[in-house]
């Protein structure tokens, strides 16, 4: 009798502990479902271990960038390093604010955001994070801009092409873990070349091509000389829609052909 009451006893406090643990396991006090909270975001820290649901958190994202589309947009963009993301979370944070705040999400697999709301001439930082069902990556590292006084994306010193239309952008990284942004030099209105480590030493091509009297759709074909992990960014400055093509790392440049890339209007 006595075994019986004291392991009862030894039970409750196993399920008292457990209910306590339990506690602020939501933010949003909206309750567990499954492996996370029902309102989507993952349960924290202390409440995780009561409900193991296996599996790992993602892998961070790489190689954030931000590119201004006017005073009050930007377009970002980064490599997506996981295959078990259900989304991506994106965290802003301006000169004058002390802490990031989530400005917005986008579905797996989706590794381009736009950015509104910003106020002209102001600086912000971003990060990015993978969410999963075991919970959040890390962060990605930050990434700043300063939106213009102007509305236009090709003012200078940005090259834009065809027509002054479409913004080019690349960002590098080696096997060891260095990176940087590409430098674009023009070749002529609709082309241009990349270099990443020295003005002599070209790493892609690309052009865009007008074929709006063919498909209604504007054309970008690329072809590189590297096995460098290389993303290239394209934003068309009047409708602020981005396209971004990734090269994988120790992966010969495969050529880009993309026929259907950005509607003429």
């Amino acid at each position: 009798m006595r075994k019986i009451l004291l392991m009862s006893f030894l039970l409750a406090l196993c399920f008292a502990a457990s209910a306590q643990a339990q506690r602020g396991c939501c933010s949003h006090h909206g309750g567990v479902c499954g492996c996370v909270c029902c309102d989507g975001s993952p349960l924290s820290d202390a409440c995780r271990p009561f409900f193991p649901c296996g599996g790992s958190t993602p892998t961070a994202p790489s190689l954030l960038t931000a590119s201004a589309i006017s005073g009050t947009r930007c377009s970002l963009s980064w490599l997506d390093n996981s295959s078990n993301e259900t989304s991506f979370r994106i965290e802003e944070k301006s000169s004058s604010q002390f802490s990031f705040q989530e400005v917005g999400s986008v579905s797996a697999n989706v590794t381009t955001a736009i950015v509104g709301g910003l106020t002209p001439e102001t600086t912000y930082s971003f990060r990015v994070r993978a969410r999963g069902s075991s919970g959040d990556s890390n962060y990605s590292s930050e990434t700043t801009i300063t939106t213009p006084a102007e509305v236009s994306i090709c003012a200078a010193p940005a090259l834009c092409f065809s027509g002054n239309r479409f913004k080019i952008d690349s960002r590098w990284q080696t096997k060891d873990g260095a990176s940087g942004s590409a430098t674009v030099v023009r070749l002529s209105p609709d082309s241009g070349y990349l270099w990443f480590f020295s003005a002599t030493n070209a790493e892609a091509m690309f052009k865009v091509i007008d074929a709006c009297s063919f498909n209604n759709s504007f054309w970008i074909y690329a072809g590189g000389l590297t096995d460098v992990q290389t993303v290239i960014t394209v934003t068309d400055s009047l409708t602020g829609r981005v396209k971004t093509y990734t090269n994988p790392q120790g992966t010969a440049f495969k050529p880009i052909q993309d026929t259907s890339a950005f509607p003429c209007s």
